[in-house]
Formats: C-alpha cells, sequence, structure tokens
C-alpha cells in the first residue's frame, strides 16, 4: 500500500495540514489542489508525488472519486478548485482522507 510509505510522522503531519486547511487555520492557495496545497505549503519534505500517490491511493475508496490519476476530485468548470461543487468536493475528499489516515 502506497500509504505506507509515509512514516508515522510524515501520516501525524499529513492528517494535521489537512485538518488546518478544513477548519480555516491555513491559507489555501487556490491555483493548486489539495496534493500542491499539502507539499508547498504544510509539508515540503514530503515530497510532491508521494503525497499525490497517497491521496491517489486513499481517494480510490471515496464515493465522488473521479479514477484519473493525480486529479482524484471531479472538476466543474464553472468553478476554480475551491469554490462551489469543487470545494464541497475537496472537502469530502480532505475529511475522507483524514479518516483513512486515522485507522
Amino acid at each position: 500500500m502506497l500509504n505506507g510509505e509515509l512514516s508515522p510522522n510524515n501520516k501525524k503531519d499529513m492528517v494535521i495540514a489537512l485538518k488546518d486547511m478544513l477548519e480555516g487555520k491555513t491559507i489555501i492557495n487556490s491555483s493548486v489542489g489539495i496534493c500542491g496545497n499539502l507539499t508547498y505549503y504544510r509539508l515540503p519534505g514530503v515530497g510532491f508525488w508521494l503525497i499525490v500517490c497517497t491521496i491517489d491511493e486513499l481517494a480510490q475508496s471515496w464515493a465522488h472519486c473521479s479514477h484519473r490519476p493525480n486529479w482524484p476530485v471531479p472538476h466543474d468548470q464553472m468553478f476554480s478548485l475551491w469554490e462551489g461543487k469543487n470545494l464541497e468536493l475537496r472537502i469530502s475528499l480532505m475529511e475522507h482522507v483524514i479518516k483513512k489516515l486515522e485507522e
């Protein structure tokens, strides 16, 4: 399992970072998705592709998964990444990933 490559500390840090994003404790860069925000602003030492692979793998069991590699959130062209339905789906995915990482 790919998320097994995350160290226990990295898993813990990812959960904290996702919760901070959900609770508005961190500013979200609206030009990048969840993985970009985690990599560049919250977990710079983990590595972008490890974060992408972990999120992709955990998203497979998420009810709304697009099943598109590296882009698990379906995208509504009417909104930017963090607006409207796209925001709702990102929130849902972050909640799902937190739950999976805490199992």
